[in-house]
């Protein structure tokens, strides 16, 4: 349920995986380092290897993914 704070956090990691094309474990390794806020917004992530890709950060919208 999005209406509550657990189900938008749960939409936006559900989407952030999308956008970004991440695997679970580069999610759970991100730290607050690897993201940059300012314009254009980056997300830093390490893959397999240790092999890191950059991804230009998607604004997640409020109501993006609502079944309504």
């Amino acid at each position: 349920e999005r209406t509550d704070p657990a189900g938008r956090r749960d939409a936006a990691l559900l989407q952030f995986l999308y956008n970004t094309g991440a695997r679970a474990q580069e999610v759970v390794d991100l730290r607050l380092p690897a993201i940059r806020f300012e314009s254009p917004a980056q997300v830093r992530l390490l893959g397999k290897g240790r092999k890191e890709r950059c991804h230009r950060a998607i604004q997640i919208r409020p109501g993006v993914g609502d079944s309504n």
